[in-house]
């Protein structure tokens, strides 16, 4: 590789990333403070208010339908900067950025650094990334859970999958829904790697029986794993 392309290869990339980011937090921008909250926003942002005041901490004299997690992160948000419309949008304007990145990593762990910038483009550009940016809905913050989830899945850390499925079921009901997804991309992710340690093991002329003692005790493992972290992380929140 030449030395341009080397530098083209370092800087480049992570110069689009973080312009796909950018362009992520500006295209939404007009809408943050311009647009009335819909009514669903102003729900959870009335609930966050209370969970800001302390009044209430667990919402126990309010009939809720959704999971603490994101109404916690709005009333931080409150603690921090004060009760305003655009603050309460200002987790899921974050939140967007984050799944921008999250695309990408995902993309360049799955396939190659290019897909993975390809589709942090167009994740960055979508009209529903744009729309959904600027409010104080769980979407946004849901698919970066689960995006984090997945790429937790893909690097086979089952553990911090889990957590990351536990966090987004926290964050949205429907987030129990990605759970086969999560769990997916992490025994495939496992299976892909084992196919080749089997032929790495064959190479070496070692016996069938022991290559695939090795590779079921992982499986049950990663299950173990994956599961324990989702259900310990979710505890907190029933």
């Amino acid at each position: 590789m030449s030395v341009p392309s080397a530098l083209l290869h370092r800087y480049g990339v992570p110069a689009a990333v973080g312009l796909a980011m950018l362009v992520a937090l500006l295209l939404p921008l007009n809408l943050l403070a311009n647009q009335p909250l819909h009514h669903d926003e102003a729900l959870y942002a009335t609930w966050a208010v209370t969970l800001a005041a302390g009044d209430d901490p667990w919402l126990s004299a309010i009939p809720i339908d959704k999971p603490p997690l994101f109404l916690l992160l709005v009333a931080g948000a409150f603690r921090l900067l004060g009760v305003t419309e655009t603050v309460a949008r200002l987790p899921s304007l974050l939140a967007t950025a984050a799944v921008v990145l999250l695309t990408y990593l995902l993309g360049s762990k799955l396939y190659n650094e290019a897909t993975g910038l390809l589709a942090a483009w167009l994740t960055a550009l979508s009209p529903f990334t744009i729309l959904f940016a600027p409010t104080a809905l769980t979407d946004p913050t849901l698919v970066t859970l689960v995006l984090a989830a997945c790429l937790a899945a893909a690097y086979e850390r089952a553990g911090l999958a889990g957590i990351g499925a536990a966090l987004a079921i926290a964050t949205k009901q429907q987030g129990i829904f990605f759970v086969p997804l999560i769990a997916g991309c992490l025994f495939v992710t496992k299976w892909q790697r084992d196919r080749v340690v089997g032929s790495l093991v064959a190479e070496t002329r070692q016996g069938p029986d022991q290559s695939a003692t090795s590779h079921v005790l992982p499986s049950t493992s990663y299950a173990s794993s994956f599961f324990l972290g989702l259900f310990l992380t979710f505890l907190p929140f029933i």
